[in-house]
């Protein structure tokens, strides 16, 4: 079977499988997402592609670390029980103490990369769910991406290695918005020129706009020509998918995209706020 060929896969579990057999996650971050997204079935498969891809080069760290990763920023601070995520440096590195409330992929994860403060500075740290003291909590998906799980995890005394606490010249942590939507954009694109392929479609704009996403440097993701670069590139795929629906009988798959546009629209939103906080 191509590495390229769309499966059924009707759960979370079913395309971990296929990512693992196939070894996407050995592949660059570019390449990863274009192949996940060509493999994925469904809305929320092209999501964990363009995820795990932004992850890769986001955090370089994770090409020695293979496996599905997730990002925990979010935390409860609404609720006085719920502990703030906390890192206190030690001789050997750094302990993580408290919760994060959310996760994706949470019940096929290796691999965490976890944003905690300290009394000295904000660290990202490198966790295994298998080291001490982590618990994650996986829970079913909701309407959006129902088919992907999701979670909060919990820290207690956990230990972190002074290696695994990523210096700020060893990650783009704060381009991470810019690098999941252009990710993401490789994704979508590699889906639907596959979707355009079978159905005969000129799949040219398609594979003409993932070139130029994926050409655009990390470096420079978060400059005003990228990100409208970017959203050039979402109004073009989110046009495309438009005129798919409205063309398209009644399918599963449609059904799926419809219940889940909100993943173009909501990179959008994301991106035309970055961009009219940036001058001009």
């Amino acid at each position: 079977m191509s590495t390229f060929e769309r499966v059924n896969c009707p759960d979370e579990a079913s395309f971990h499988a296929v990512w693992q057999r196939d070894k996407v996650s050995t592949l660059p971050a570019s390449e990863l997402a274009m192949t996940g997204g060509a493999l994925a079935d469904r809305a929320a498969w092209v999501f964990i592609a363009g995820y795990q891809a932004a992850l890769k080069q986001c955090f370089p760290i994770l090409s020695a670390h293979q496996g599905w990763c997730s990002y925990l920023v979010s935390e409860q601070r609404a609720d006085p029980a719920v502990a703030t995520c906390l890192a206190t440096q030690t001789d050997a590195g750094v302990t993580l103490q408290g919760t994060k409330s959310w996760l994706a992929s949470a019940k096929h994860l290796r691999w965490l990369i976890v944003k905690a403060k300290s009394a000295q500075s904000t660290h990202n740290l490198l966790v295994s769910v298998d080291d001490p003291g982590v618990t994650v909590d996986v829970r079913s998906g909701g309407r959006f991406l129902s088919e992907m799980t999701a979670g909060g995890a919990s820290f207690d005394n956990t230990p972190v290695a002074a290696a695994h606490d990523l210096a700020a010249r060893e990650h783009y942590a704060d381009k991470f918005v810019f690098i999941e939507s252009r990710c993401l954009m490789v994704a979508l694109c590699s889906h639907f020129a596959r979707l355009a392929t079978e159905l005969g479609w000129d799949d040219g704009p398609l594979i003409q706009a993932r070139l130029i996403v994926a050409g655009l440097a990390t470096a420079e993701l978060d400059q005003p020509e990228s990100v409208r670069a970017l959203l050039a590139g979402m109004n073009q795929l989110r046009g495309w998918f438009d005129d798919w629906a409205a063309r398209s009988p009644a399918s599963d798959l449609r059904d799926n995209w419809q219940a889940n546009q909100q993943l173009v629209d909501m990179h959008r939103r994301l991106l035309e706020r970055a961009l009219e906080r940036r001058p001009q």
